[in-house]
């Protein structure tokens, strides 16, 4: 029997009804939220939550209560399609978990069934399955992190991937910066009592309290979160508010992606290992620092500025330049603080500080858990808000006075090299760090005088500065960073003023080890409108006035200097200023004269003041000084340090001629102090604040110089004034007067006679001038090192061998007029003689060939011969090398061997050359070699010995001299022959 045959379908009407019937059943279904698309064809409803899954599903018949019949489940995982679309960006490693844990065909036929079952039996049947497809989805995606994060076991091996139930995954990480649970405490969950807790519908799982976590967490039957994300985060402790909205970026990396491809167990780690830090960091900042405006405080109280970013905080104190600041980190893969500062590889000290620091920091520094019972309530999502202050980060500190000190310390140890640096590069400024003192001596004076002692004692890591550097003493200025100076008085802001450092002036005997205390004085504090402030000038513009930089400290105009600088300087100043002072209070005290204040510093400018002071005191009656006759002396207490005094004489011993400024300025030793005398007839004594042999109170060597230097300057320069007066010469004025010396300088300090003439050189030399004249100056002074004596410099010193022997007469008669004639009758025919040798040294036809006969003439004029030159004996005879020097009774032998050159071994002073002259590399030169043919003249071999103040001898390579006479004018006649010898040498 057959069966009956079925009607012809229309499957197009059919398939058309069929999705009408759909669409008409989805109207009145409760669409998902996470639905990102649906399709409806075929017979079929197709949906879709983009980068998780597929859900195809249609209905069982046109009934309005029929069934929703689950045609087929699966994830993007076994679509290879969607792998194609979804799977771009990732890494290989990822990508292999990923797919290793994908479900199979039977975890996808098992899935079909559940959902088919679910959607049976709910009202809501579109969201029953959406909740089941996003739970093993969400599911699946911790399962993969787990997978992921063992592949991470080797390269953080501090962090543990830990499941506490199927639907949670805890990472913990950092079990060392927790703080240890006490016996008050009640006790917290290990992680052994985390696997072992029983699970109820309603608790969460205990959390950890052992170590920092973050938890992940499937959505476990509950609302899945809008936005499709996979699972939840949240960090134990939660960070805290503020910082979120300081930086809220951090919360990018944390953020749970909606693509299961896109699941990174490692960016989970980082977020969350980084905003933990960041949290760490901000709640130790939050610790350390006080205030919310500038200035920041610590602590301990000082000033300090702070630098923040996600990453690090810098801190550095307001007196610094802050070029060097410490920096605070925390290192995520080991979990312990990081301190760094740059010049901690300059410095020894710096270094230890900051390791000292970072130690401090690991050690006290810890985190604070919640309570057992906080910690089993579900922190807040990092995205969503904060919860309660008892579930937010906080840090403790086992000991916080020890972190505080040991920040202050690290702080004051980066000030101190820059101050280091900064006085290193000072002149005349020795930097040292542990000096040997001895307080006994000075203890017993103060408690003697009845002060208190209270404050004698210096901080083991102050800072000493050595500024004045005498015989038996220094003066040190001492810098504590860990002291604050004393107030004046009671004060309404003390932001007005500086406290931190301290300042002192401490003077030590440097002659016995450890340093005896001579003298001890701390500095109040500051006002901060009080110090300095240089200004700095444009890079293209340098102030003509500005004080040169020395060899150890060149700065660019353009630099600014940090506060600690200023301030140093200023007190380095006023140590100067105290140190002088107590040297004139010691001077006055010894010389048993009253001292007193005499106002301030002027300048050139009218009314305008250098604002250092000025000491006076008389000077002490029972020292004799005559001729002079000293009113008072006033004392400059210079900021630069130094001394600077000034001389009052009631009336001057002589007219003081002060030199104008084309006039060169001595060349002796006592000229390198800068003594002066005015025109007003007061003396100016400055002397430099370090200097080589400087005593115990350099008051004594103006003393003594005043006494050895200045008294015989003042005597002689009477004398002087009377014998040039006599004859109209005592004035700086050279109008008509040639030939003779004048004074073109006279004070105590030195003397400068000058002598205009003719030019005999016809050239450009020196002291020459345009109207052909020339001028002679000769500069006196008094010596008292070694030996105390005058002493005499030419401005033509090679012109003049005699000069010695004339100072050495002048010291022994003192007497100017004598002084002046021998000047007089020597100068002018030296410079003659030395311009007619020299012109026949140079001339390149200077030789003579065998039986040639030789002329001497003199090239003399008549200003010569008024001078008093006159050539007592003459002797030309040549002789061959193994001849002996004429003896006794010849007129050659007058003074002595010639052989000596000088006579008791002096030494003569040679005027030819010996190299050849232009011309002489060919002809008769070239076959002739220098000294190897006796009818060659050979230039070197002239030689011009001094003999004494009135004779020199001119002579040629031991074979022939020339006696030379300086004689009186009232002993020459215009008659006097030339002298010409003859003689042939066979």
């Amino acid at each position: 029997m057959q069966p009956r045959r079925l009607p012809p379908i229309d499957e197009e009407h059919s398939i058309q009804e069929i999705n009408d019937t759909i669409r008409f059943r989805m109207i009145e279904e409760i669409i998902p939220d996470q639905f990102t698309d649906i399709i409806i064809a075929d017979g079929c409803a197709t949906t879709f939550v983009e980068g998780q899954f597929q859900f195809v599903f249609t209905v069982n018949g046109n009934e309005p209560d029929s069934l929703w019949r689950v045609l087929s489940v699966h994830t993007i995982l076994t679509d290879r399609c969607a792998r194609i679309k979804f799977c771009k960006g990732v890494g290989m490693n990822n990508l292999r978990v990923i797919l290793a844990n994908a479900p199979t065909a039977e975890h996808n036929d098992h899935l079909k069934n559940l959902v088919q079952k679910c959607v049976n039996n709910s009202s809501s049947p579109l969201v029953a399955a959406c909740a089941v497809l996003l739970d093993f989805c969400s599911r699946m995606a911790l399962q993969i992190v787990l997978a992921q994060g063992h592949g991470l076991a080797q390269r953080w091996p501090m962090v543990d991937f830990r499941p506490v139930a199927d639907h949670t995954l805890d990472i913990l990480y950092w079990k060392g910066l927790v703080k240890a649970a006490t016996a008050k405490r009640p006790a917290s969950p290990s992680n052994a009592d985390l696997d072992a807790a029983p699970l109820t519908s309603g608790a969460p799982p205990l959390m950890s309290t052992e170590t920092l976590s973050v938890r992940l967490h499937s959505h476990a039957g509950k609302k899945p979160p809008r936005g499709g994300a996979l699972f939840s985060i949240q960090l134990y402790p939660s960070p805290p508010p503020e910082l979120l909205v300081l930086y809220p970026t951090l919360l990018e990396p944390l953020r749970v992606p909606t693509n299961l491809y896109k699941l990174s167990a490692e960016q989970v780690l980082l977020g969350a290992l980084e905003l933990h830090a960041a949290s760490v960091l901000f709640c130790l900042e939050r610790k350390l620092v006080l205030g919310a405006t500038v200035p920041l405080h610590l602590m301990t109280g000082e000033a300090v500025s702070v630098v923040r970013s996600p990453r690090s905080f810098r801190i550095s104190r307001m007196d610094s330049s802050g070029q060097a600041p410490l920096e605070v980190s925390f290192e995520v893969r080991s979990g312990r603080f990081v301190v760094l500062c740059l010049v901690g590889a300059r410095s020894r000290l710096v270094d230890s500080a900051v390791n000292q620091l970072e130690t401090v920091l690991n050690t006290q520094c810890k985190v604070q858990l919640p309570r057992a019972s906080e910690a089993s309530i579900f922190p807040s999502h990092v995205g969503g808000g904060g919860g309660g202050t008892t579930r937010m980060l906080a840090l403790e500190f086992d000991d916080e006075s020890v972190v505080h000190k040991a920040l202050a310390f690290a702080l004051r140890e980066i000030v101190a090299f820059e101050l280091t640096c900064f006085a290193a590069s000072c002149a005349n400024v020795e930097v040292q760090r542990h000096v040997q003192i001895n307080w006994d001596k000075y203890i017993n004076f103060r408690q003697q005088t009845g002060n208190s002692i209270d404050s004698l004692s210096l901080s083991p890591h102050a800072l000493f500065f050595q500024i004045v550097r005498n015989k038996e003493s220094s003066g040190y200025l001492v810098v504590e960073f860990d002291r604050l100076a004393d107030m004046e008085s009671d004060i309404a802001h003390e932001d007005d003023w500086v406290r931190s450092p301290a300042f002192s002036l401490l003077q030590l005997q440097t002659s016995t080890i450890p340093c005896a205390v001579q003298f001890f004085q701390r500095f109040p504090a500051f006002r901060k409108d009080a110090i300095p402030m240089p200004p700095t000038p444009p890079a293209s513009i340098t102030p003509p006035s500005a004080t040169p930089p020395s060899k150890k400290r060149k700065l660019a105009v353009d630099v600014t200097l940090p506060f600690v600088s200023n301030l140093f300087l200023h007190v380095i100043s006023l140590c100067h200023e105290r140190i002088q002072l107590q040297h004139y209070v010691n001077f006055a005290r010894r010389r048993r004269v009253k001292i007193k204040y005499a106002g301030q510093g002027g300048t050139a400018l009218a009314g305008v003041t250098t604002g250092e002071q000025i000491v006076s005191f008389p000077f002490p009656d029972r020292i004799p000084i005559t001729p002079l006759n000293i009113k008072a002396v006033h004392g400059h207490l210079r900021k630069c340090g130094g001394f600077e005094m000034c001389v009052q004489l009631v009336a001057a011993p002589f007219d003081f001629i002060i030199p104008s400024s084309g006039t060169p300025a001595p060349t002796s030793a006592s000229s390198s102090t800068s003594h002066s005398a005015t025109s007003s007839g007061n003396l100016i004594f400055r002397y430099p604040h370090v200097q080589k042999f400087q005593p115990d109170n350099p008051l004594e060597t103006f003393m003594a110089e005043l006494i050895t230097r200045v008294k015989p300057m003042a005597d002689f320069g009477v004398k002087l004034q009377r014998t040039l007066s006599a004859v109209g010469r005592y004035s700086s004025s050279s109008e008509g007067i040639r030939d003779h010396f004048y004074v073109e300088r006279a004070d105590p300090f030195g003397f400068v006679l000058a002598c205009r003439t003719s030019n005999p050189k016809r050239c450009v030399a020196a002291g020459s001038t345009a109207d052909n004249l020339i001028t002679y100056r000769v500069t006196i002074e008094y010596s008292s090192n070694p030996n105390s004596r005058f002493v005499l410099s030419s401005s033509h010193q090679a012109e003049h061998p005699l000069l010695n022997f004339i100072q050495t007469a002048f010291n022994l008669h003192m007497d100017s007029a004598q002084l002046l004639e021998a000047l007089e009758r020597t100068t002018i025919p030296l410079g003659i003689l030395s311009s007619a040798v020299s012109s026949q040294l140079i001339s390149a036809k200077c030789y003579r060939h065998d039986n040639a006969q030789v002329h001497i003439r003199s090239s003399c004029d008549h200003a010569s011969f008024h001078a008093g030159l006159y050539f007592k004996s003459l002797f030309l005879t040549f002789f061959d090398h193994q001849d002996k020097l004429p003896s006794s009774g010849g007129p050659a032998s007058h003074g002595g061997g010639m052989g000596k050159k000088g006579g008791k071994g002096g030494k003569g002073m040679r005027l030819g050359y010996k190299v050849k002259l232009p011309g002489e590399e060919k002809g008769y030169y070239a076959e002739k070699s220098y000294g190897g043919d006796d009818k060659s003249f050979v230039p070197a071999e002239l030689l011009l010995i001094p003999r004494s103040q009135n004779h020199i001898r001119l002579t040629y390579a031991d074979r022939c001299g020339i006696d030379i006479y300086f004689l009186e004018v009232s002993a020459i006649t215009t008659n006097v022959p030339v002298f010409c010898h003859e003689s042939s040498h066979d």
